[in-house]
């Protein structure tokens, strides 16, 4: 696998790291007195911007050398941006909004002191069968104190497994006071579950059309408490195994973390 460059942009038209040189260049190229570098490490190209980003007025001109301590946006194929107006529970639920900027569109790292974003999988080796092994990753950016790698507590399954990494995303970002949060993940199932079916299952007394009992209710429950909360929570699809580094990273946690999963007698 080629090994990922992270290229830092401290001063331009936009701050932040990016996963291609076209995308750097895009930029910094005619931009007078750009500050830029190419790095091994997301936290490398974060630190060089915290140590030299400058905060622009509308007219280009440094107004301070001073901006707001950096937050990481892991995004590597779309920079995530918000509305102006305040999010409700609701309209927060409902995808990512994209930004337009050719220079955004292989984002790694957004500096805009406000919004985080994280990486969350679950896997599950023999998913269904005898001997599963299931565990769960949330990856936020490279030796984060908050990146987890853990197995599955209750039935090894792989659906269980997307849930529990949510819910240690969620924990994490409530316990940092973290007010709005996109987490990426390769699940459509986890995607529905919290957009589309999490309300409807829980008028319905957590059961399903059919009358059956929903299953993984437990975490559902824990789910559903947590985005009642102050977070404005949005979930964006990303395509598994195809090159996200953000993902890839999320899905080599939850492969270590099913590795450490012992079934109880």
């Amino acid at each position: 696998m080629r090994q990922a460059s992270f290229y830092a942009v401290a001063r331009g038209r936009i701050v932040g790291v990016f996963n291609t040189w076209q995308k750097c260049n895009d930029s910094i190229n005619g931009f007078s007195g750009a500050k830029f570098k190419k790095f091994p490490t997301l936290e490398q190209a974060n630190d060089f911007i915290g140590k030299h980003r400058e905060t622009l007025n509308s007219g280009g001109k440094v107004i301070s050398k001073k901006g707001p301590p950096v937050r990481t946006m892991i995004v590597s194929s779309a920079a995530t941006t918000f509305a102006e107006r305040p999010l409700t529970r609701n309209t927060a639920m409902f995808g990512v909004e994209a930004s337009n900027s050719s220079a955004a569109s292989n984002l790694v790292s957004v500096d805009d002191g406000f919004t985080t974003v994280v990486y969350t999988d679950g896997a599950c080796s023999r998913n269904g069968f005898a001997g599963a092994k299931a565990g769960f990753g949330v990856y936020w950016s490279d030796g984060h104190p908050d990146n987890v790698s853990a197995p599955v507590n209750g039935p090894p399954t792989n659906n269980r497994a997307e849930y529990l990494a949510v819910i240690s995303a969620l924990e994490k970002a409530t316990a940092r006071n973290i007010r709005r949060l996109v987490i990426r993940t390769d699940s459509a199932l986890l995607i529905q579950s919290m957009t589309k079916w999490l309300s409807k299952w829980r008028t319905n007394g957590w059961k399903t059309i059919n009358g059956t009992e929903v299953r993984n209710r437990d975490l559902l429950e824990r789910l559903d408490n947590l985005t009642k909360g102050t977070i404005d929570v949005k979930f964006e699809k990303v395509a598994g195994h195809s090159g996200d580094y953000g993902n890839d990273q999320a899905d080599l946690l939850a492969r270590r973390g099913a590795e450490m999963y012992t079934a109880k007698k």
